[in-house]
């Protein structure tokens, strides 16, 4: 009786189970939450668009790839 639980479970979840739908919904009150206090968001503000400039540089191709490493070259010669 368990599996027939276990598949209502799924099906009313999609491919995702309860507690990932329940972190999910948490997770967002919480942002809520932080984006309402003026004073977190004042330091949060400028963390999350370092963070943001982080993920730019995230190497998502051959192209960025080649370009990362001719960049950390050119850092490299420039240290001697």
């Amino acid at each position: 009786m368990g599996s027939i639980a276990s598949a209502k479970e799924s099906k009313k979840y999609g491919k995702f189970d309860e507690w990932d739908i329940t972190s999910a919904v948490d997770t967002l009150i919480r942002a809520e939450e932080i984006k309402c206090d003026k004073e977190k968001m004042k330091y949060v503000g400028p963390m999350l668009d370092k963070k943001f400039k982080e993920t730019k540089k995230t190497i998502t191709s051959i192209q960025g790839l080649k370009e990362k490493y001719k960049e950390m070259q050119d850092e490299e010669n420039d240290e001697y």
